[in-house]
């Protein structure tokens, strides 16, 4: 009897265990695809901001070179108001333009202004020691002309001996960047911010509130800054204490960092409900094996209808086991459709409008814009298309195990770098319950292959003897020792676990052999069970 009672007590807890398992599994699942979206969205918004930082600037520069080259031909004769009454300066650039002598008194501005001298400012300071023809992007200050915050933006201009004459410079609100930047729906708690390589903010957008001028010197975002020109991390802000999964980019032509934040509690909100639904279900679903368990050890006490109690709680524990590995397939599937009913069409629909407006776009930077776009929902439909693979093997009902399997083999050898070999003979088709299982265990085997083996081979062989299906994975890898793993129950790998219990419950063996230095070799056997109202196909097939 005591016996009897450590097998259900047994049976009970490996059962939680694997109900626990797939409850875990669900929930990092759903985290792990939650983050990678909120990455790449991150990150496709740091490249559309990162172009317009570049286009604006380039654009900046452009006019302050042109009015250094006019003030050179023109000297004081020039008026540089006129110059953007004719459209020659797009003034919604800047707030104001000026050029001042060599002791920074300012003598030309784009409006008139009282006497000002710059000469202690910092980009009247650079131009003054370094003789280059660079722009000097200096840090937010307060117009003495316009009385207004605005990012300083100079050239300098120099005499015909090659001395210092003076600058010219413009004066850029933050406000033009902060507009385009309140275009993205980052939540109450995003941020796009333009960060100079000193460590200034020049212009920012946290949620619904615009700023500049912060000092993040020291932050972390620096820290991944040194180790990556471009990039993602999750970290705290150093201004607000807020976590933010964040995504940088470092401009290649100006000392500028492009960074967009998105909340992570923001981020994974409804991943918090749904994970909350996953485990109050499962704390459920113990309960009840809890109870059920009492109530056998209960039976078994009063030592009544001891074999008949026995057989029939390995039943409902099977019936049972069952349901949790059914229960997760429809997840998969249910998850794949709405991949492919939801995200996918709405991409498709996406990538075919964006088609159609390449007659509409035959200018060069309105086409690279446009093949850019292209290419990012190309990539995006890759990626979804790859996710509904790994849910739900596309044509097993159709095409059957030996393709779809071949098939699968062929993708994972061609990630992995394997040299692939497929064998089959097999003369039909298998009942659905048993093709999906063994596809399922291969599945499996292949992806530890993928992840611990470091083979270069792989083998996959299907056949029919002595009445049973036989399903081997092998591999020439680095192989383990099998006394040192566990055997399947709530502490080894729920991999294992997933494995052993497909096969048990349509009621075939499993076994690993392997050792160190010599590779590893996963076989399953099991009961043959040809697919009802298919004929059989004559002749076996062979695959390498």
């Amino acid at each position: 009897m005591e016996r009897a009672n450590a097998a259900i007590v047994l049976s009970c807890l490996a059962l939680i265990g694997i109900v626990w398992a797939v409850a875990i599994e669900r929930v990092n699942f759903e985290r792990d695809y939650t983050i990678a979206d909120t990455t790449t969205q991150n990150s496709n918004l740091a490249i559309a901001f990162e172009e317009h930082t570049i286009r604006t600037l380039k654009g900046v520069d452009q006019a302050i070179l042109f009015v250094k080259n006019q003030y050179e031909e023109h000297g004081l004769k020039l008026n540089i108001g006129r110059m953007i009454e004719n459209g020659a300066l797009d003034a919604s650039l800047f707030s104001f333009i000026g050029i001042t002598d060599e002791r920074g008194n300012v003598v030309l501005g784009s409006f008139e202004f009282k006497p000002t001298n710059v000469a202690d400012r910092e980009s009247f300071k650079v131009h003054q020691q370094n003789n280059d023809n660079e722009m000097f992007i200096g840090k937010l200050n307060l117009g003495r002309i316009t009385h207004k915050w605005a990012i300083p933006m100079s050239h300098r201009i120099n005499k015909t001996d090659g001395s210092f004459e003076g600058i010219v410079y413009a004066s850029v609100d933050p406000e033009y960047f902060t507009r385009f930047y309140q275009r993205a729906d980052l939540g109450e708690q995003g941020v796009v911010a333009m960060v100079g390589l000193d460590g200034i903010v020049r212009a920012s957008q946290f949620g619904e509130k615009s700023g500049f001028g912060e000092d993040v010197r020291g932050g972390k975002l620096f820290v991944e800054q040194a180790k990556n020109r471009n990039g993602s991390y999750l970290g705290e802000g150093k201004l607000d204490g807020v976590t933010r999964f964040v995504s940088f980019r470092t401009l290649k032509e100006y000392p500028l960092i492009i960074a967009v934040g998105t909340s992570e509690a923001e981020a994974l909100v409804s991943l918090r409900e749904r994970r909350s639904s996953y485990y109050i279900n499962a704390g459920f679903a113990s309960a009840m094996i809890v109870i059920f368990a009492a109530f056998m050890l209960a039976a078994w006490s009063r030592r009544k209808r001891a074999r008949e109690v026995l057989e029939q709680s390995l039943q409902r524990v099977q019936a049972l086991s069952e349901r949790v590995m059914k229960i997760q397939q429809e997840e998969r599937d249910r998850i794949a459709r709405e991949l492919h009913d939801e995200l996918g069409q709405t991409l498709t629909a996406l990538k075919v409008n964006l088609q159609l407006l390449e007659p509409y776009c035959a200018d060069g930077e309105a086409e690279n814009h446009l093949t850019e776009a292209l290419m990012i929902t190309g990539r995006s439909l890759e990626q979804v298309r790859g996710m509904m693979l790994d849910l739900r093997p596309p044509g097993l009902e159709d095409l059957g195990l030996a393709v779809v399997l071949e098939s699968h083999l062929a993708k994972q050898a061609q990630a992995a770098g394997w040299d692939a070999h497929f064998e089959t003979a097999l003369p039909g088709r298998l009942h659905p319950e048993l093709e999906m299982a063994c596809f399922r265990v291969a599945q499996e085997a292949l992806t530890n292959a993928m992840r611990h083996a470091k083979a270069k081979q792989v083998w996959v062989a299907l056949g029919l003897n002595a009445g049973e299906v036989q399903l081997s994975v092998r591999d020439d890898g680095v192989g383990f020792d099998v006394a040192l793993v566990p055997d399947p129950s709530p502490t080894g790998g729920f991999g294992l676990i997933g494995m052993q219990e497909r096969v048990r419950q349509l009621g075939g063996r499993l076994a690993i052999h392997s050792a160190p230095g010599r590779g590893t070799e996963v076989r399953a056997s099991f009961p043959c069970a040809p697919a009802g109202g298919r004929e059989a196909d004559a002749n076996a097939q062979t695959h390498a």
